[in-house]
């Protein structure tokens, strides 16, 4: 899926994974690790290189290609499925500025329960994992075009649910997921993403009914 046209006549394009060499993966953890770097001023350079394996691009890389890879790692909670991961991307020339990465997701005690679950829609939730703007381009409503285009795709349901998880350090996203119609479900807990050395972030889990709603709100947004 490809848009054009939008803020600044900046490309979008959703893709699956796969369809990223390992040099396109490599710029996008660049973007992400400049983002993350400027969002997170009170985490050090060195625990976001922790988070987004910057000296292990292949570990970065194979967890997005197949997130169940995270799961087996022990980096996301056992008894997670994910399946249909779509990247979303925005270009400014032939550069990627911005990156959204999706995928369904459902949880469960068996595997059979998991793959079950993926087949409707009220336990299939849609999941946003990241997303990650150049600071130099933040306020501009590129996080929220991709997230459009993400709900737009055919691999996901107006009826299913959403989820995404953040962290008290990121206020802007809080934010904006409330705006979004999410709400906060469950305690926040906390989890060392940062490296067991470092203090643990404290993550929330938002959830937002259908994911039609969003994809209204936030078309409303960038009328």
């Amino acid at each position: 899926m490809v848009s054009s046209g939008a803020a600044e006549h900046l490309l979008y394009q959703v893709v699956e994974p796969g369809d990223l060499d390992s040099q396109e993966w490599r710029v996008i953890q660049s973007l992400h690790r400049e983002a993350l770097s400027a969002s997170l001023i009170t985490r050090s350079q060195q625990e976001i290189d922790h988070l987004l394996h910057w000296g292990h691009p292949d570990a970065y890389i194979a967890s997005r290609l197949d997130p169940n890879v995270a799961v087996e790692a022990g980096e996301f909670r056992a008894g997670q499925l994910f399946a249909k991961p779509l990247v979303g991307l925005a270009y400014d020339g032939g550069n990627p500025v911005g990156y959204v990465y999706s995928a369904n997701n459902t949880s469960g005690v068996s595997r059979r329960e998991r793959e079950r679950k993926m087949v409707g829609t009220a336990r299939r939730y849609g999941w946003f994992r990241e997303a990650a703007v150049l600071p130099d381009r933040w306020s501009q409503g590129i996080a929220r075009r991709l997230g459009e285009l993400s709900l737009e795709h055919e691999e996901r349901s107006a009826e299913q649910p959403l989820t995404a998880y953040t962290w008290r350090e990121l206020p802007r996203t809080m934010d904006l997921l409330r705006k979004l119609g999410f709400i906060i479900l469950d305690e926040p807990q906390d989890i060392d993403v940062f490296g067991y050395d470092n203090p643990p972030a404290v993550q929330f889990r938002f959830v937002a009914e259908y994911a039609g709603d969003v994809l209204k709100r936030l078309q409303q947004s960038l009328d």
